[in-house]
């Protein structure tokens, strides 16, 4: 039987009993940001007001870039992996 202008009974088991808080991720993330934040000002007042430079070589980033891709790549296929199982 079609009901018309009622809603039907399957569509409250696709909606959530309550809301989701749509901050959640941004209250887990913004102390995070903010400490990057705070860090990379002092960075700069130290480089302004004594002119010292971090110096960093350039093997050094490709090592960690090439480290974080394989890591990556492997919790990514680990996930894969315990959703198909």
């Amino acid at each position: 039987a079609i009901t018309i202008g009622a809603e039907p009974h399957w569509t409250r088991a696709l909606t959530p009993a309550s809301a989701p808080d749509p901050y959640r991720v941004a209250k887990r993330v913004l102390p995070v940001i903010l400490l990057h934040v705070l860090w990379s000002a002092f960075v700069v007042v130290v480089h302004i007001a004594t002119g010292f430079r971090l110096r960093a070589p350039s093997l050094l980033h490709t090592l960690l870039g090439s480290v974080l891709g394989l890591l990556l790549a492997f919790r990514t296929n680990q996930a894969y992996e315990r959703y198909w199982s």
